[in-house]
C-alpha cells in the first residue's frame, strides 16, 4: 500500500532510478500512520498518564499515588515568577503558570479514573527504597472510597502441573560424549561438581570461558593470574633459595609482558601487595624445611577404575628419609577462605593424599592448604599434630574412591542441575548468567512464604 501511494505521488510518465523512488517511499512511510488491530485477550496495557487520556478500559490500575510524584509539585521559578508569567499572558504571550500545571495534574488524575468503565484501583508503596514511609497523594483525600490494606495474592493456576524434572542430558547420542569427557577428571573438577553440577557442566564439559578481561582488569580482577604468579615464584624459590624480591620482580615482569598488563596505579598496588605476602612467607620459619626433600609442581595421574583416572598437579611434596610425606597446596587466599577448605566437603585434599600414595609411592603423613594473602595460614591434617593439624580422617582411605566414582557416574548419566552447595559462591561463577539460579532461589523463597 505504501509503495502504491509513493508511485501515485510521482509522475507516471517519468522513469526514476531506484534510489530516488526509495526516498519517496521512505517519506510516505514516515508520514503514514500504521495501526495494527490488537486481537489479544487478557492483556495488561502499561500506559503513561498522558497516554491514558485516550483510552477507555474496563479495569484501570493507577500505581505510584505518592505525594510529590502524582501530583507532581511545580515549584515557583525564582527568576521567572508567576506574576511575570501572568503579565505576559495578559499581553498575549502564552506561558504556563504553576496553577495551570496543577490543573493539568488534576485533569490527568480525573481522566485516569474516568477511563475505567468497571473498576479503578489506586495504590502507592508504603515505603520507599530507603525504608522510609511514603506520604499518600493528596488526590486520594478527595475520594469517598475507604482505603484497604494490600493483600498478598497469587493467581491460582488453571491446571495443576507436576514439578518439572531436574535438567539433565538424556539424548542417547550425547551420553557417549559425556563418557569420553569424564575418562580423565581433575580434583578441581570434582570440587566444581560438588559446588554445583551445572558449574561443572559449563566449565569442564562444555569448556565455556568468560570473555577476555579489559586491559585494566587483566590483573586487578584476575585472581587466577595472581595465583599463577605466586605459584611460579614459590616453585622456583623453594628449590633454589634466593632473595625473593628480585625473583618475584622477574616473574611479574614476564607475566605483564605475556599478558600485556598495563602499568598503572592498580598494577603497582597489586605488585606491592604480592611482594609483601611473599616476603612474609619467606620469613616464616614454622615449617621444618630441613627434614624433608621437596619436589614442586608434581604432575600426577592414577586410575580410579578401568575407565576413569584422576589427573592433576601437587604444588609441593615434602618427603622425609623414611618415605613419609606432606602435601602442600598453595592458596593465594585470605586465612578465612583457607580454613573453610579444611572443613568443607571437597575432594581435593583426599585425592591429593591418594595421589601421593599411588602416583609417587610415598606414605602420606599429612596435607596442608597454605594461605598466603594477608597472613601465612596453615590449615590441614597431620598424623604428628604438626602445626596443630588434625589426624588424617580414616574415611578418606575407605570411601574417597567410591565417592569419586559415584560423582563420575552422575556426570555420565547427564546430571547438570543448577544446585549450588554454597549459594554465596555463585557470584564468582562464570556461568552465573545462564544457570537461572536467581530465578530458582526467588521461586523457592516465594513458596516458603
Amino acid at each position: 500500500e505504501i509503495v502504491e501511494e509513493a508511485a501515485g505521488a510521482l509522475d507516471a510518465g517519468r522513469l526514476l532510478p531506484l534510489d530516488a523512488f526509495w526516498r519517496t517511499v521512505k517519506s510516505v512511510l514516515r508520514l503514514k500512520p500504521i495501526r495494527f488491530e490488537d486481537r489479544r485477550r487478557n492483556v495488561v496495557h502499561v500506559l503513561s498518564a498522558h497516554e491514558a487520556r485516550q483510552w477507555a478500559l474496563p479495569v484501570v490500575f493507577v500505581c505510584g499515588m505518592v505525594e510529590k510524584q502524582f501530583p507532581q509539585i511545580h515549584r515557583p521559578d525564582p527568576f521567572f515568577p508567576d506574576s511575570a508569567r501572568r503579565q505576559l499572558n495578559t499581553s498575549g504571550v502564552r506561558i504556563r503558570t504553576a496553577a495551570e500545571f496543577e490543573r493539568e495534574e488534576r485533569a490527568l488524575f480525573d481522566s485516569a479514573l474516568a477511563g475505567a468503565t468497571m473498576l479503578a484501583t489506586l495504590s502507592y508503596p508504603e515505603f520507599d527504597a530507603r525504608g522510609e514511609r511514603n506520604l499518600p497523594s493528596l488526590f486520594l483525600d478527595d475520594l469517598f472510597a475507604e482505603p484497604q490494606q494490600s493483600r498478598a495474592v497469587r493467581p491460582a493456576p488453571r491446571r495443576l502441573f507436576s514439578a518439572p524434572a531436574p535438567p539433565a542430558i538424556v539424548a542417547s547420542d550425547l551420553l557417549p560424549l559425556l563418557l569420553e569427557k569424564t575418562r580423565r577428571v581433575t580434583p578441581s573438577g570434582f570440587d566444581s561438581y560438588l559446588q554445583c553440577p551445572f558449574q561443572f557442566f559449563a566449565r569442564h564439559t562444555l569448556r565455556l570461558r568468560p570473555p577476555p578481561p579489559r586491559p585494566e582488569e587483566r590483573l586487578d580482577q584476575n585472581y587466577q593470574l595472581q595465583g599463577e604468579i605466586i605459584h611460579s615464584v614459590l616453585a622456583e624459590w623453594w628449590n633454589q633459595p634466593q632473595e625473593i624480591g628480585p625473583l618475584f620482580h622477574r616473574v611479574f615482569q614476564e607475566c605483564c609482558e605475556e599478558s600485556q598488563i598495563q602499568p598503572g596505579y592498580h598494577t603497582e598496588r597489586l605488585y606491592n601487595a604480592m611482594l609483601e605476602n611473599l616476603e612474609r612467607f619467606a620469613a616464616d620459619k614454622r615449617w621444618p624445611r630441613a627434614g624433608y626433600h621437596s619436589q614442586t609442581e608434581m604432575q600426577f595421574e592414577f586410575p580410579l577404575s578401568d575407565s576413569v583416572c584422576v589427573a592433576g598437579r601437587i604444588d609441593r611434596l615434602d618427603t622425609a628419609a623414611d618415605g613419609r610425606a606432606y602435601i602442600i597446596d598453595y592458596k593465594y587466599s585470605v586465612a578465612k577462605n583457607v580454613r573453610e577448605r579444611k572443613h568443607g566437603n571437597q575432594l581435593q585434599a583426599p585425592l591429593y593424599v591418594m595421589a601421593a600414595e599411588k602416583a609417587f609411592g610415598v606414605r602420606p603423613l599429612g596435607m596442608f592448604f597454605l594461605g598466603l594473602k594477608g597472613s601465612v595460614e596453615y590449615a590441614g591434617w597431620s598424623e604428628t599434630a604438626l602445626l596443630d593439624g588434625d589426624p588424617l580422617p580414616r574415611e578418606w582411605q575407605l570411601d574417597v574412591g567410591e565417592r569419586a566414582l559415584r560423582i563420575v557416574g552422575e556426570i555420565q548419566n547427564g546430571r547438570i542441575e543448577p544446585l549450588p552447595a554454597n549459594p554465596d559462591h555463585c557470584r564468582f561463577c562464570d556461568a552465573r548468567d545462564i544457570c537461572r539460579m536467581e530465578v530458582s532461589a526467588a521461586l523457592t523463597e516465594a513458596e516458603g512464604a
